[in-house]
């Protein structure tokens, strides 16, 4: 009997039901049709750490230089806090400068991600431009092959220190096309506009005290109703 009265209350309110999860689902279709085309570029570098020039000569040499590959692995356990920190971007702008491209470090910092596997690191770029993506990927590689070690405040021998090899040059940025994420996003919000329309009709059915059905008429007298007019 109370599935009969619910279904009753949703008929009464179907308007409101249906209106307000279309007008969500259309705004939100218009809003993720709305946000502005990102796009990445990426470029993959081969990284270990420069052997020392005098190991020959030395007896005893230092082991973090002597085992140039075991330390390696140390380094490139950081490189994704290095790419994506503030210093690598201001030496990314300062260079992009020279040559006449100006970009923010800010942006710079912001688009960069890096991913290591071995001793490959993927470096990605995510802009609002495909070319500034490339440029800010170029950057990066030419500030890492000038800068090396001095990332860790061990500029030893005056020389960078990391040998940078590119296996996959930067390429242009490609458009990222997330439409599973806009369709959830879009999904998400068209059901918690739906539970918000069931749960204000539902408001309106308590605010309301006009009587609807026979069953609350003897709710609210206690007689038995013998009788209903029929609506014209």
């Amino acid at each position: 009997m109370q599935l009969l009265r619910y279904f009753a209350l949703v008929r009464r309110y179907w308007m409101l039901i249906v209106a307000l999860p279309l007008v969500v689902a259309l705004a939100s279709l218009a809003l993720e049709r709305s946000q502005p085309q990102r796009y990445l570029a990426s470029t993959r570098i081969m990284m270990t750490q420069e052997p020392h020039s005098i190991i020959d000569t030395q007896p005893f040499p230092d082991v973090n230089l002597n085992n140039s590959w075991q330390s390696s692995q140390f380094l490139l356990d950081d490189m994704p806090q290095l790419i994506n920190s503030a210093v690598v971007a201001e030496d990314v702008s300062r260079r992009l400068r020279s040559q006449d491209i100006e970009i923010d470090p800010g942006l710079i910092q912001g688009s960069l991600r890096a991913e290591t596997f071995h001793r490959a690191v993927t470096i990605f770029a995510e802009t609002d431009d495909p070319g500034t993506a490339h440029d800010i990927l170029i950057g990066v590689v030419e500030s890492l092959r000038a800068n090396g070690l001095r990332y860790w405040d061990r500029d030893i021998t005056g020389a960078p220190g990391m040998r940078i090899s590119v296996i996959d040059p930067a390429s242009q940025g490609a458009p990222i096309r997330n439409t599973r994420q806009s369709v959830i996003n879009v999904a998400v919000r068209t059901m918690l506009a739906l539970i918000a329309a069931l749960g204000l009709a539902f408001l309106l059915h308590y605010l309301d005290d006009r009587l609807w059905q026979p069953g609350q008429i003897e709710e609210a007298t206690g007689l038995q109703v013998l009788g209903v007019i029929p609506k014209e």
